[in-house]
């Protein structure tokens, strides 16, 4: 189940379901958790997967510079297995070692074995398909295949030496499986050519070399150091924090574990602390008369097996568990082995819990990791007797996964010490998972949030074929540069235009109009129900601009001017008014039909630069007499703006089938605006069911964002560095992260992306947290694409960009 960086009442959820778990599994039972290697390959084919490259060219080169760029690192994944042996009951008690005895004497006699009789067959499955209902559905369990039998016992003979040899992606095919023949296994890696006197000494091997015959004719073994975890820090672990086996990759990046349950009902569980205390008690009475201080172990033991009687006592449905906690480190060499296990067994000692690294017994715990293999007496001496509710403190079955199974490389992933990376396929989150698309990015200046918004945007526009819409407020143009290197782009300049936006030329009469009456109301100052109010919305009328032939604002303005003179008062206010923005050349984008109607439908990519336009104070709108005198720069950019947003709600929702999205940097400005957060809420809200998402950026989430309803429904949401300590927990409590948390917001403000001297070291840059559509949060560090033009045109210092011209 995912896990990561939840908060802590979600943790506590997540170990109520392991506690669960453990109370459902009386009897034996184990958990075994292999890590499974993933290649830079795998890695790009989960990129390409379901891509058409002969169409989406761009996205086949980011792939192969990407697989180019991941060489030599590899990926891991971790798995866990549930296995349960099947009892026999009732008259199976009594026949089942009947039937195997007779099927040994066959086998001694060379007689023909005829199989096993359907009957046994639909008793096992009855008994199999009992232990799975009582798995939570939580942990999303899976039946394992025959071909996943032979993975794990393929990779538990051979870890170490075939890393890729049987991947995630065999695991989860059904065929072919590979011929795997019994298991050597040579104790301490006798077999090896080296000095004779060196192999005397047994604590110099505590390793086991293990293979099969055809790799050890090969000179080929596997080798591999087991330990046992036989007791926690003095005190305990306090919760959270106790995620010992959760969290293991923090201490033993890559090894495999395994969990050896033995658990009994907790009236069986007293019964046996009652004879151990009556025990203990005859040993007191014998002693009593003793001078010294030997029965304080005695005192000591009759305490704890007291308090473990009450603990059972006040919840009547706990259990007892007896784990055995094993873990294996593995090679290709012994020395490199030997290496491993010592700094292992030291990481964890180091924590305060106790470890034997036995020597002379590395086949016993070998076996123990093999499912159906019984355990040793030796591997028993190392179990534990603790509750179901302190075993499941360590939350053993959780994944740090993040982002989708498929779709655009974005980032790594940090929340665990394996690697892994982050996987997104924004257009399916709203299509697959019903859920919208929408993210917000937030961070403080420089710390890579614009970054993190190209990558998103590359991602959509050369993966994916999605329709973008962009704004570009930047004095360096740095959006427009951007995007002049993706599919198809097309840059409007809103004071040095190449394209028109005037909604009615770039959509249809009806649409066009209804969005022209509401840009005009709030560009003329207009109360709708006024005599001007009532004459606009007369000529501006769908039908109204039909019957006269009023294809753009300019031939509006015409047509009010021909009625003004035939001494109509309206429109000669009307005319007077618009012929103010008219006249200018901030009006052009919007009144000069000379100029081509934006191609916004053969275009995948629009970015419209607003940097010129000019937006009102508050003040200004909230006093009269400073809304009277404001410039008219500042009124055309308020309407500006708002238009901008509507028609890029109207783009975005015009073709569900297209999956679209709009691009907001500076969303400071789009908040600001009522008028515009109308249309935000709507890109939010109804996104989803159109096909469209809005992506977000700012640097204050609570403030930049919209309210508290529009901020809790952005599903997907980045937090970059936040050095300022209000806005790092203003971040943190807006991601789903406990704010008062010190320890938290120090990571936010100082090892998120720090800065060595003057700069951010390369390695150190994009880093942030990352909550994805499932709700998971974890910590990342964004990539940069791997294709040349992009990764220059993303990196560029702004103040470097050239000027770049309205172009398509």
């Amino acid at each position: 189940m995912s896990y990561g960086r939840r908060p802590d009442k979600e943790k506590e959820a997540a170990r109520g379901v392991h506690q669960a778990m453990f109370r459902a599994l009386i009897g034996e039972s184990m958990i075994v958790s292999p890590v499974v290697g993933q290649d830079p390959v795998t890695v790009v084919q989960q990129m390409i997967e379901g891509v058409d490259l002969d169409e989406h060219e761009a996205w086949a080169e980011e792939a192969e510079a990407r697989l180019d760029s991941l060489e030599g690192t590899q990926a891991g994944d971790r798995l866990y297995f549930l296995c349960v042996p099947l009892r026999n009951s009732g008259i199976h008690a009594l026949t089942a070692p009947l039937t195997v005895a007779a099927g040994n004497v066959k086998a001694s006699l060379a007689l023909p074995h005829h199989g096993v009789s359907q009957g046994e067959v639909d008793y096992r499955m009855a008994q199999a398909a009992r232990i799975e209902s009582l798995i939570p559905r939580t942990f999303s369990p899976r039946r394992v295949t025959v071909a996943q039998q032979v993975w794990l016992e393929y990779h538990l003979q051979f870890r170490g030496l075939d890393s890729t040899g049987f991947s995630r992606e065999d695991l989860e095919s059904v065929a072919p499986v590979r011929h795997i023949g019994d298991p050597v296994i040579d104790e301490g890696g006798k077999s090896d050519e080296g000095p004779r006197l060196s192999k005397l000494n047994p604590f110099a091997h505590r390793y086991a070399k293990v293979g099969d015959e055809d790799s050890f004719a090969e000179g080929l073994a596997s080798y591999q150091s087991m330990f046992a975890l036989t007791g926690l820090p003095q005190g305990g672990l306090q919760f959270p924090g106790s995620e010992i086996l959760g969290n293991i990759d923090s201490y033993i990046p890559g090894a495999d574990f395994v969990l050896r349950l033995r658990g009994r009902s907790s009236d069986a569980a007293k019964r046996a602390n009652k004879l151990g205390m009556h025990r203990i008690n005859e040993q007191l009475d014998q002693r009593a008369t003793e001078v010294g201080t030997g029965h304080h172990d005695l005192d000591a033991s009759l305490d704890a097996l007291t308090e473990y009687d009450q603990v059972l006592s006040n919840d009547r449905n706990e259990v007892e568990e007896q784990p055995v906690i094993l873990f294996a480190v593995c090679s290709d060499s012994a020395e490199d082995v030997v290496e491993r296990a010592t700094l292992a067994v030291k990481t964890l000692r180091d924590e305060d819990m106790t470890v034997v690294h036995p020597a002379g017994y590395q086949e016993d715990l070998w076996w123990a990791f093999t499912p159906g293999a019984p355990l040793t007496a030796k591997v028993n001496e190392f179990a534990q007797i603790t509750t179901s509710r302190d075993l499941s403190g360590l939350v053993p079955i959780t994944v740090a996964k993040l982002g989708d199974t498929t779709g655009a490389l974005i980032a790594e992933n940090q929340t665990s010490a394996l690697l892994s990376h982050v996987l997104l396929d924004l257009p399916n989150t709203s299509g697959k998972r019903d859920m919208s698309g929408c993210i917000g990015v937030t961070g403080e200046l420089g710390s890579g949030k614009s970054t993190t918004m190209k990558i998103l945007m590359k991602a959509l526009v050369d993966r994916d074929g999605c329709k973008i819409i962009a704004t570009d407020r930047s004095e360096t143009s740095e959006w427009v540069k951007f995007i002049s290197t993706l599919t198809r782009p097309t840059i409007v300049d809103m004071t040095e235009p190449a394209y028109s936006l005037d909604p009615l030329r770039i959509l249809d009469a009806g649409k066009g109009s209804e969005l022209l009456s509401n840009f005009l109301v709030l560009l003329l100052d207009l109360d709708p129900t006024s005599e001007e109010g009532v004459l606009l919305g007369e000529v501006i009328a769908h039908e109204y601009v039909t019957e006269h032939h009023i294809t753009g604002l300019g031939a509006l303005l015409e047509h009010l001017t021909a009625l003004a003179k035939e001494g109509n008062a309206e429109a000669k206010t009307l005319a007077g008014k618009m012929r103010v923005y008219a006249t200018k050349d901030l009006g052009r984008v919007l009144f000069d039909d000379s100029l081509p109607p934006l191609p916004w439908r053969e275009s995948q990519s629009i970015v419209i630069r607003t940097n010129r336009l000019e937006m009102p104070e508050n003040t200004e709108l909230e006093h009269n007499h400073l809304y009277k005198i404001m410039r008219i720069q500042k009124r055309f950019g308020r309407a500006a703006y708002t238009l901008i947003t509507t028609l890029a709600r109207v783009m975005c929702f015009d073709n569900p089938d297209e999956f679209a999205a709009y691009f907001e940097d500076e969303s400071h400005m789009a908040t600001s605006n009522e008028l515009q957060i109308v249309d935000l809420k709507t890109f939010i809200r109804d996104g989803r069911k159109h096909g469209a998402a809005l992506i977000l950026g700012s640097h204050d989430p609570e403030h930049d964002f919209g309210d508290e309803t529009m901020r809790s429904l952005i599903p997907i949401r980045i937090v970059h560095k936040q050095t300022d300590k209000e806005l790092a927990k203003r971040s943190l409590r807006w991601i789903g992260l406990d704010a008062e948390d010190e320890d938290l917001v120090d990571e936010l403000r100082t090892d998120i992306s720090p800065q060595v001297g003057d700069e951010v070291p390369p390695e150190r840059r994009g880093e942030a947290f990352m909550r994805d559509a499932s709700g998971t949060i974890g910590r990342v560090r964004f990539l940069t694409p791997a294709s040349t033009a992009s990764r220059e045109a993303i990196t560029t210092t702004p103040g470097q960009h050239p000027e770049v011209s309205a172009h398509d």
